[in-house]
């Protein structure tokens, strides 16, 4: 029963851990096609912001060139995007919109210097003899701005340097364009413009940094989503792995199972054997009984008609005639003599039910014998599932074998007192004999 029980318990345990195993595979390919469509949105949408960012970066330029410088400016950026190569991870629009707006208010301060020289060039002298110092200071910025500004001319110059197409300015041309005079107040405008397109550049930035940062908190979940995913990825190996252990040990149990199945089946045909020869026993238990009563019956009748004898040989008259006497005595012989015949039969008879009796009773024991170990075999081995039934059936062959036990004890009863009356007979024998010569000698 116990085994029992713990298939059942193993056969639900396998149908939980089948459950939630297709539980987990159910979410994970649910938490993974989330992810993998989220992914998707964001690099599409990382996408469409940086496409949207550099269109935008260079309409504004293009706008505020159109604006400030007029063709010139667009001419600069013509040469921009003539000499531009997007496939180059080295250059970027930002680097390059960053480098041209750096020369275009290096340009228009050294346009406001000299406009300031042109228009008062008699208070220039004054205006710097009080602060030596301060223009000292200047001309050391000034230097460095050079110093700076080598790498972007050098750019430029490179940058100039390439296939032009037909009708556009260089360089030299453009500054010498914005160094006229009619173009200073559309400078100072244009300056004004640059910073403040300089200032929606840093605030798409920031937004584009934001962006960025949500892109690595994006990573970061997705990070921990797949260490999760792993991990349940482990414990579904774990629990694949358990439920194979309990497969093969539900695999065990039940081959057991049937082992034990098989031999009990096979013990059921033998106790069917059992039942059919405990059967016949008691059919021939009970004919030998009616054979004793029989018998019984037949000795009672004879010792009635040896008392008889007895009264009549007791109450014959010895004083009778030798003739009567000797015709007495003949019959009384005769009748003797088929007392004896009749004694013989039943002597032999008895013989012979006593050898059959007492082999009956050398089988029965041996079968009780049997039946005995084979019952201690089978409570031995009925610790199954049909432990219940055996034991049903064992308590049949018990109560068979105590009626066998009683039948056996009335028969060796019966066999005692049939031994008692054949010694009373041969005793009776002894003195009808006596009897006899007696008549004989007299």
């Amino acid at each position: 029963m116990t085994n029992f029980v713990d298939c059942l318990d193993l056969a639900k345990q396998n149908e939980d851990y089948e459950c939630e195993l297709q539980k987990l595979d159910f979410l994970h390919e649910q938490e993974r096609s989330k992810l993998l469509a989220l992914r998707s949105e964001l690099l599409h949408e990382n996408q469409q912001l940086r496409q949207q960012l550099s269109d935008e970066k260079l309409k504004e330029a293009k706008d505020f060139g159109c604006q400030t410088l007029g063709p010139n400016y667009e001419q600069i950026f013509k040469i921009a995007n003539i000499h531009w190569d997007p496939s180059d991870p080295n250059v970027s629009v930002d680097d390059i919109t960053a480098k041209l707006c750096e020369k275009i208010t290096f340009l228009s301060r050294n346009n406001m210097t000299l406009l300031n020289a042109q228009q008062h060039p008699l208070e220039m002298p004054s205006h710097y003899d009080p602060i030596n110092d301060q223009s000292t200071c200047l001309g050391n910025e000034k230097i460095e701005n050079d110093n700076q500004n080598v790498p972007i001319d050098d750019h430029l110059d490179k940058l100039s340097l390439r296939e032009e197409p037909e009708g556009s300015f260089s360089d030299q041309q453009i500054v010498e364009s914005v160094d006229e005079p009619s173009n200073n107040e559309r400078l100072v405008d244009g300056e004004r413009n640059t910073f403040a397109t300089l200032n929606e550049l840093k605030l798409l930035k920031e937004d584009l940094d934001k962006k960025e940062m949500e892109c690595i908190d994006f990573r970061k979940r997705l990070i921990e989503n797949k260490t999760e995913i792993e991990s349940k990825e482990s414990r579904l190996i774990e629990m694949k792995h358990q439920y194979e252990i309990l497969q093969d040990q539900f695999n065990v149990i039940e081959s057991q199972l049937n082992t034990q199945l098989n031999e009990n089946q096979k013990d059921r045909i033998d106790l069917k054997k059992f039942k059919t020869q405990c059967e016949k026993l008691t059919i021939d238990v009970e004919n030998s009984a009616n054979d004793f009563k029989k018998l019984t019956i037949v000795l009672a009748a004879k010792e009635s008609e040896l008392s008889e004898m007895r009264k009549r040989l007791e109450s014959i008259d010895l004083t009778e005639k030798s003739s009567e006497k000797d015709s007495l005595i003949q019959i009384k012989q005769d009748q003797i003599e088929q007392l004896t015949s009749e004694l013989d039969r039943l002597r032999k008879h008895l013989v012979e039910t006593e050898e059959i009796y007492s082999s009956y009773l050398k089988e029965s024991q041996n079968n009780i014998e049997t039946y005995e170990v084979r019952l201690r075999e089978q409570e031995a081995i009925n610790s199954t599932l049909v432990q219940k039934d055996l034991e049903r059936e064992n308590s049949f062959f018990l109560c068979l074998l105590r009626k066998l036990h009683e039948k056996l004890e009335e028969c060796s009863n019966r066999k005692h007192l049939l031994e008692d009356e054949n010694e009373q007979l041969k005793a009776n024998l002894i003195d009808y004999q006596s009897v006899i010569e007696q008549l004989e000698k007299g």
